[in-house]
C-alpha cells in the first residue's frame, strides 16, 4: 500500500483522523480522580487526615503553623510545641538528631504514632485487638470511653510521667530530656477526621494535652514529601505528552503501511502437513476415541522390540527371554529382578483382551521411559 493509494481512500484518513482526535481529547477532558493522601496529612480531608483538628485549633486562636522545613531548621524553645505524626520506622540520622537537639535546647514534640520509631527508644507491646472493641480511659481520677485502634500499648521507665491509661496499657506518657520533652501517644486515630468526634475521644484530648501553654504550635508536614514524590507524569508538560502520542501513532502507522503486521507468527499448514508428525496425533487420537487400548500397546511393545533390534540386532521375533537378558545389559543400572517382574507384568497386560485407560497410559509411560533409557546407551 502506497501513500498515494492512502489518499485515495479517504475512509482510512478519516478513521485515523477521528481516533487520534478522541484519544487527545479523552486525556484533556477526563477529570483525575480524587488525591489520595498519606494517613494523618493535616491537609487531608479524606477519613483518615487530621484536616478537623488543624482547622479546630486555628479557630480557637492557637498558634497552630505549618512546618515543611528539615527537623535542623527547628527554633528549640521552651514556648514551642511540635505535632508529629506516624513517623517512619526508619529514619535519617540528621533528622533524628534535629528533633532530639530541639527537645534538649527546651522544646516540646507531641508524637502521635501506631507503629515504632526510632525516634523513641521506650520499650512497647503490641496487641490483639478485635472488631468494635471499647475501653475505659483513665486520666487521673476521670474515666472516659473510647475504642481502641492501635496495636501498640508502652512500657515507660519509672522516671516517665503517665498521662493516659487504657484497659490493656499505657496509651500515653511524658519524657524529659534535657530541657525539654517528648509527649508519645498511641492512638493517632482518635484525632482524625472520622474519629476525634467518636466516643469520648475528643474529652480525652482535651483533658491530656494544654495546647494554651505555648505561643507556637508546629504541626510538622516534612517527613510526607518523601511518601509523595511525583510521577513521570505530573512533571511532564501536557504540550510534550500530546505531541510524544501524536508521534507514537504516526510511528504505528507508518510501520504498518511498510507491511509490518502484528500479531503472532502463524506458519503455512503445508509445512506443518508435510514436516510435522499429524499423522501420528490422528492415529493416536483414533486409538483414544475408539479405545483401542490393546491395540495401541501392541504398537508401541513392538517399536520397543524395533529400537532393541537397531541397538542390539536382537530379532523382532524373540523370545521374551532373549529381551530379558538384553534389556539388562543395556540397563546395568536396574536390577535384573526389576526387569524380570516388569517383562512378566507386560506378557499379563498383552494376553489380556481388555485394557482400562489408566492401565494403557501407566503402561505407555513405562514403556517410553524404557526406550528413552535405551535410545541414550
Amino acid at each position: 500500500m502506497t501513500w498515494k493509494s492512502i489518499k485515495n481512500n479517504k475512509n482510512i484518513i478519516l478513521f485515523l483522523g477521528i481516533f487520534a482526535l478522541l484519544i487527545v481529547a479523552s486525556y484533556f477532558l477526563t477529570k483525575p480522580g480524587p488525591e489520595e493522601y498519606p494517613a494523618f496529612r493535616v491537609d487531608s480531608p479524606a477519613p483518615d487526615g487530621t484536616k478537623a483538628f488543624y482547622q479546630s485549633l486555628r479557630e480557637f486562636n492557637y498558634p497552630v503553623e505549618m512546618f515543611y522545613e528539615h527537623s535542623s531548621q527547628l527554633e528549640a524553645s521552651s514556648d514551642t510545641a511540635l505535632f508529629l505524626f506516624n513517623p517512619p520506622l526508619m529514619m535519617d540520622s540528621s533528622l533524628i538528631s534535629g528533633y532530639q537537639e530541639f527537645i534538649e535546647q527546651g522544646g516540646t514534640i507531641y508524637l502521635f504514632r501506631d507503629r515504632p520509631t526510632e525516634l523513641s527508644n521506650v520499650s512497647s507491646f503490641p496487641l490483639i485487638l478485635g472488631e468494635e472493641e471499647e475501653t475505659e480511659v483513665s486520666i487521673g481520677e476521670q474515666r472516659f470511653q473510647a475504642e481502641p485502634f492501635s496495636s501498640l500499648r508502652f512500657n515507660p521507665d519509672s522516671t516517665d510521667h503517665v498521662l493516659v491509661e487504657d484497659d490493656y496499657g499505657v496509651v500515653a506518657y511524658e519524657r524529659v530530656i534535657g530541657e525539654g520533652s517528648m509527649i508519645d501517644f498511641a492512638e493517632p486515630s482518635w484525632l482524625t477526621n472520622e474519629l476525634i468526634l467518636a466516643h469520648d475521644h475528643l474529652h480525652i484530648i482535651n483533658e491530656t494535652f494544654d495546647f494554651s501553654a505555648y505561643d507556637l504550635l508546629l504541626y510538622e508536614s516534612y517527613h510526607y514529601l518523601d511518601e509523595t514524590g511525583l510521577t513521570v507524569l505530573d512533571v511532564t508538560p501536557n504540550p510534550l505528552i500530546v505531541f510524544a502520542i501524536v508521534v507514537l501513532l504516526a510511528s504505528i502507522l507508518l510501520i504498518w503501511l511498510k507491511g509490518k503486521r502484528f500479531g503472532p507468527a502463524l506458519s503455512l499448514r503445508e509445512q506443518t502437513v508435510r514436516f510435522g508428525d499429524e499423522r501420528i496425533r490422528a492415529l493416536a487420537n483414533w486409538q483414544l476415541k475408539g479405545r483401542n487400548f490393546h491395540e495401541a500397546l501392541q504398537v508401541e511393545v513392538e517399536y520397543l522390540k524395533y529400537v532393541i533390534f537397531e541397538r542390539t540386532g536382537t530379532p523382532i521375533t524373540a523370545d521374551w527371554s532373549a529381551y530379558n537378558s538384553t534389556l539388562t545389559r543395556l540397563l546395568p543400572h536396574r536390577k535384573s529382578e526389576t526387569i524380570d517382574q516388569l517383562i512378566n507384568d507386560l506378557q499379563v497386560v498383552l494376553e489380556s483382551e481388555q485394557i482400562t485407560k489408566k492401565e494403557f497410559l501407566t503402561w505407555t509411560k513405562r514403556i517410553d521411559h524404557i526406550r528413552r533409557e535405551v535410545e541414550a546407551e
